[in-house]
């Protein structure tokens, strides 16, 4: 739970922007942004919570957690997803305790072969 904070994470990213750089490799941040109504009932308040810090979190992330900032990082987009849409499947129906927003209707293999064309575009990857 302690690396979920803002403190962990953000301390996590200024100790690593060093090695992030040396990579040099290109870095495309996609993050989610919800609403309140967008999300499990039971994370509700998680959103109201970090909307005090950024309106467009995705109900566990602020943009600044989601991002990893480097010279070789770029935002390529903000999506009306929350994180578990992003992130997960589908729970099974008794897992749901009662909420409809755990159906998780992001198109996953779509975006991941749109950063694969765009890479590829790029002259990033064969």
């Amino acid at each position: 739970v302690y690396d979920l904070t803002t403190k962990a994470r953000m301390s996590f990213l200024d100790q690593n922007r060093e090695l992030f750089d040396s990579l040099d490799i290109p870095i495309f941040n996609i993050t989610g942004s919800t609403t309140a109504l967008e999300v499990p009932y039971f994370q509700m308040q998680g959103v109201m919570e970090l909307n005090k810090y950024d309106a467009h979190n995705d109900m566990q992330l602020t943009q600044a957690q989601a991002k990893i900032k480097t010279g070789m990082s770029a935002d390529l987009a903000m999506l009306n997803a929350h994180h578990w849409d992003m992130s997960y499947d589908a729970f099974p129906k008794l897992m749901r305790f009662g909420s409809p927003n755990l159906d998780h209707p992001f198109p996953k293999e779509a975006a991941l072969k749109a950063m694969i064309k765009l890479a590829i575009e790029l002259g990033l990857i064969d």
